[in-house]
């Protein structure tokens, strides 16, 4: 008898539920989060706001995977033609445009302008995600990166955290030194990357120039015009005019340039917020000694590459409406700002940035942020940063051709893989 009333309960609970819909309305929300370097903090978060996601939502259940970096590209295409694409995703700020390219993202405008968040939005990560004028992805986070120096050695100086390139080449001189006065310089004005694109190509964009434009549907390089030209020559008269670099930098990158600062044989390098904590960890005399100044203007502003990640709901999905309420959720201030300080980069969106008023290393980098920059939206552009971008540099750094040159004849090989 008990067992047969049981049974009966049970199923009078299920019409009930079907009667108001729960049943019918059950649905697994798919997200794909890129790998991050703290799981457990990050796993934690997800349960978080899952949880508060599900309990608004009855009858949704939302399923995170976690994606590596290095095969996330790739698993991403093969999930499209497989037909199995996840509802949301995060995805990186330059594979947005080949995503978007491809037909694979739905366009997000709608969305956001529902929403209200479109002129609150990082600029940089807004135009990573554009293409033809439309939005296939809603920014979350990046970081950009600013200039770091030795105040101590500024302060001794007489000099200030250059604010444009003129004053940045001045200081690079007076602090190039031969320190133990045997004849050889040993503590240079400037750490360079020659292997860093993210440290150069932005002088483009700061003279005024562009990496590429589109015209007409299509990519066509600018590196061989003369604002970008006359940036690149400034960078590489860093080394082979003022020699305010050492000669190996020409194939270093982040990790060596913040190793030569940290050892005092550097005065400045270009570097995220992210490179701070490295350097006082192996190095805790330099604290108290270090400062952070925005990027030195050129002939139009300090524009920076803002590098981060998008949120994007694909075409595949058949859930689309509920996957731009869980967008909106992620992109709540307090879920950004929290998302945000454990993978220690920046929200996506500007309206939080006061909340690091009051850190005078972090209001910094997050000023930089408000003039950020993308590379071109353009499923090309992987190629372009394998097979160009640092050949040039390279090239040109080590004598190997003239900037002029070197422009012409990498403009033409852009201009090949873009039409490729």
């Amino acid at each position: 008898m008990r067992k047969a009333l049981g049974l009966l309960v049970a199923v009078l609970l299920l019409v009930g539920l079907a009667a108001t819909g729960v049943l019918a309305e059950s649905k697994v929300l798919n997200v794909w989060i890129m790998e991050p370097g703290n799981r457990e903090a990050i796993t934690k978060y997800f349960n978080d706001v899952n949880g508060d996601f599900e309990k608004s939502h009855p009858g949704v259940k939302v399923e995170i995977q976690y994606i590596p970096w290095l095969s996330g590209q790739q698993k991403f295409i093969t999930s499209i033609a497989g037909g199995v694409a996840p509802d949301v995703a995060e995805m990186g700020s330059t594979w947005n445009g080949q995503f978007a390219d491809m037909g694979a993202l739905e366009p997000m405008d709608k969305y956001v302008d529902q929403w209200g968040y479109r002129d609150d939005f990082s600029p940089g990560l807004v135009e990573s995600a554009t293409l033809d004028g439309k939005l296939y992805g809603a920014p979350w986070y990046a970081g950009a990166r600013g200039l770091i120096y030795r105040k101590d050695w500024f302060k001794e100086a007489g000099l200030e955290a250059p604010r444009t390139w003129d004053e940045f080449l001045q200081a690079a001189k007076v602090l190039t030194k031969d320190t133990d006065k045997d004849g050889k310089i040993d503590r240079y004005g400037f750490a360079l990357q020659g292997n860093g694109r993210h440290t150069w190509l932005p002088l483009i964009w700061q003279n005024g120039g562009e990496i590429a434009v589109r015209k007409d549907g299509k990519w066509v390089s600018a590196i061989d015009q003369p604002a970008a030209v006359e940036a690149l020559k400034w960078f590489t008269e860093l080394l082979t005019r003022y020699k305010v670099t050492p000669e190996a930098s020409v194939t270093w990158g982040a990790l060596e340039a913040r190793q030569a600062f940290a050892l005092g044989k550097a005065a400045m390098f270009i570097e995220g917020s992210w490179g701070l904590e490295p350097i006082l960890k192996s190095n805790p005399d330099l604290a108290g000694k270090i400062g952070v100044a925005m990027m030195p203007r050129g002939k139009k502003d300090g524009s920076s590459f803002a590098g981060g990640s998008n949120l994007v709901i694909f075409r595949q999905s058949k859930n689309k409406e509920l996957a731009a309420e869980y967008v909106k959720m992620l992109l709540q201030p307090k879920n950004l700002i929290d998302f945000a300080r454990e993978v220690k980069f920046f929200p996506g969106r500007v309206s939080t940035y006061d909340t690091y008023k009051n850190d005078p290393v972090l209001k910094v980098f997050a000023d930089q942020m408000k003039v950020a920059r993308s590379y071109p939206a353009t499923p090309a552009w992987g190629a372009v940063e394998k097979s160009v971008v640092t050949n040039m540099i390279q090239e040109m750094l080590s004598g190997k051709i003239s900037v002029e040159e070197g422009a012409k004849k990498y403009a033409a090989r852009m201009n090949e893989i873009f039409n490729y």
